[in-house]
């Protein structure tokens, strides 16, 4: 059975009130034009790594700024 194949009868399969909910997730798997937005084809460096993980151990010590807080600033600009 292909990869098409399976699908279809997984479709099949669903009750035919998840089947919008279905539709709406295929169509959100169509990442090089979502929103206007392209496709990101740089690749993750050793750089973006250890910048990402210096910004997620600056966040679990409470490094941070609300949604709240964000809001007063932009508010306030």
């Amino acid at each position: 059975m292909t990869t098409r194949e399976a699908l279809h009868a997984l479709i099949d399969e669903l009750p035919e009130e998840e089947l919008p909910l279905a539709e709406a997730r295929l169509r959100g798997l169509d990442t090089h034009d979502a929103a206007g937005i392209p496709y990101d084809d740089e690749p993750y460096t050793e750089d973006d790594a250890k910048v990402s993980d210096e910004r997620w151990a600056g966040y679990r010590r409470g490094e941070f700024v609300s949604m709240a807080e964000a809001r007063k600033q932009l508010d306030a600009s």
